[in-house]
């Protein structure tokens, strides 16, 4: 009997990876797995993986791609602004908070 790897067990896969702080294990899984590449659920979990065990680097390549793929989640862009915070990058906490303001100013009220 096989059974088919569905998105759910990448899911666990990465969340248990990230948390242990085996960052570039999980991405590369990501990379190697076109079918998940863009799974959003997925990435946020990678993301805030980096951002607990510090890493910076491969915390704002995942932020970008979560930002093309959804522009209107504003949960990523605050995840962006508080981790360049917690490294003491102010410039950058003001430009991706200016950048997810401007994108609120162009949505429709809620009525």
């Amino acid at each position: 009997m096989v059974i088919d790897h569905g998105i759910e067990h990448y899911s666990c896969i990465i969340d248990l990876l990230g948390r242990s702080g085996k960052l570039g294990e999980a991405y590369r899984i990501i990379e190697g797995k076109p079918s998940i590449k863009a799974d959003i659920g997925l990435l946020g979990s990678l993301l805030s993986a980096c951002i607990l065990h510090k890493n910076f680097q491969l915390g704002e390549k995942i932020a970008k791609v979560l930002m093309s793929l959804d522009p209107d989640d504003h949960s990523t862009y605050i995840a962006l602004a508080n981790m360049y915070a917690s490294a003491g990058k102010w410039v950058d906490v003001r430009n991706v908070r200016l950048s997810d303001e401007t994108k609120r100013i162009d949505e429709e009220p809620w009525v």
